[in-house]
């Protein structure tokens, strides 16, 4: 969401920034003459008031300015496919950082000199990191490993990068964003790795925690924190919607069991009714998970098309949530 209280989606197959007014019920395509093909993922709002998106298959950053109603590539070229798609993070010195997926180091974007530039040692390897960071309560932001073997911490203070806990063996091990609970640690979901994984910030300690689940690709969708103090992860692969609780330490599977495949990748967003929801990717309807009665059930109209939602909603002014569709310009609009 912009300062103007619009929602903004980075081209992933359209030339063209995507703009929604929730207000006005109406949207329109900014830069479609002027943006190079390529795409984005992983926005990120900047106190300059504009939005940076890092680049997906693009050579550049692309900067939106809600104000000026424009868009451009900065910095650096990255010659990387598939550069950086794990979401970037606002570090209180108001620069952003992305953790690199093929692309060869970290990212930072600082909006104050309009710069983009890679620091910290080069990482080896391809999908290192897919899943989104996490700014923690020390001021540093962590990122759990997709196919890299252990959590990279990147320190804003002095832009130093390392890696933490032990090595974690497997492939795609964690892609669903993690998520700051309210006692300082962080959580990721399970993928193809067989827990959930728990970094605590305060003793850079990593470790494993609840029950072994099928490796088999169980959580994409990034989780969401719930006023109750728990998180919840929609299923991809799994049966169960995942609900982590950070004082117990312990993970749970609430609800009825969620049959078929690939069913949630979008991240989830919590309503103003407290309430979460999760558009669907080939599952047929949005999930909306109540924490206070630990249910979730199946919400709106059956879509027609699968590869439905893959992109992160949002939450307008207006208290409604927005998911681009994959492949279509449309829409798709959860009224809590």
């Amino acid at each position: 969401v912009g300062p103007d209280g619009r929602v903004y989606f980075a081209p992933v197959k359209t030339l063209g920034v995507l703009r929604i007014d929730s207000e006005a019920c109406t949207d329109e395509v900014l830069g479609a003459g002027s943006l190079a093909s390529g795409s984005y993922l992983a926005g990120v709002l900047a106190s300059n008031g504009k939005l940076y998106f890092a680049p997906l298959d693009a050579n550049q950053v692309l900067v939106v300015d809600p104000q000026a109603c424009t868009t451009e590539a900065l910095g650096l070229r990255v010659q990387s496919h598939i550069s950086y798609s794990a979401r970037g993070v606002l570090a209180p010195n108001g620069k952003i950082y992305y953790a690199p997926c093929h692309a060869p180091r970290v990212l930072c974007v600082d909006p104050e000199s309009d710069t983009a530039a890679m620091l910290g040692p080069e990482v080896q390897g391809a999908q290192k990191y897919t899943a989104g960071g996490v700014l923690a309560q020390n001021g540093k932001i962590y990122f759990a490993p997709c196919h890299a073997r252990r959590v990279l911490c990147i320190d804003p203070e002095t832009d130093a990068v390392q890696m933490l806990g032990p090595e974690i063996a497997g492939a795609e091990k964690y892609a669903a964003a993690g998520v700051l609970a309210q006692n300082g640690k962080i959580f990721y979901a399970p993928c193809h790795a067989r827990r959930v994984l728990c970094i605590d910030p305060e003793t850079d300690m990593v470790e494993a925690l609840g029950p072994a689940m099928e490796a088999a690709g169980n959580y994409k969708a990034d989780g969401v924190l719930a006023p109750n103090g728990r998180i919840y992860f929609a299923p991809w692969d799994a049966g169960h919607v995942l609900c982590v609780d950070p004082e117990a330490g312990v993970a749970l599977l609430p609800g009825p069991k969620l049959r078929g495949s690939q069913k949630y990748w979008a991240g989830g967003v919590l309503g103003p009714n407290g309430r979460i929801y999760f558009a669907p990717y080939d599952a047929r309807q949005v999930l909306s998970v109540d924490p206070e009665a630990c249910t979730a059930e199946m919400l709106g109209p059956t879509l027609q098309s699968t590869r439905s939602c893959k992109a992160a909603g949002v939450v307008a002014p207006c208290g409604k949530i927005y998911f681009p569709m994959y492949d279509t310009r449309q829409v798709l609009c959860v009224d809590p």
